[in-house]
């Protein structure tokens, strides 16, 4: 679903020099709101998936079914 963040691979000291000097950039990687939102609508997509994948059956049912009477053959 995306989150931010990072991750530093690297030795001993050298990630003991950024947790003394770079604090203010571990810390600030919160999750923006805009993103919150978008997880959010994604959660209710996963959570409605089997009406929904039932739903996109029936629409497809009716488009072949409308597909079959036209005069061109379609792949």
């Amino acid at each position: 679903f995306g989150v931010s963040g990072a991750a530093l691979l690297c030795d001993a000291a050298t990630a003991d020099y950024f947790l003394q000097f770079s604090r203010h950039l571990i810390y600030s990687t919160a999750m923006p709101a805009a993103q919150a939102s978008a997880l959010q609508a994604a959660l209710r997509e996963v959570q409605q998936g089997d009406a929904l994948r039932q739903q996109l059956q029936q629409n497809i049912g009716h488009f072949r079914r409308g597909a079959a009477s036209l005069p061109w053959q379609l792949m």
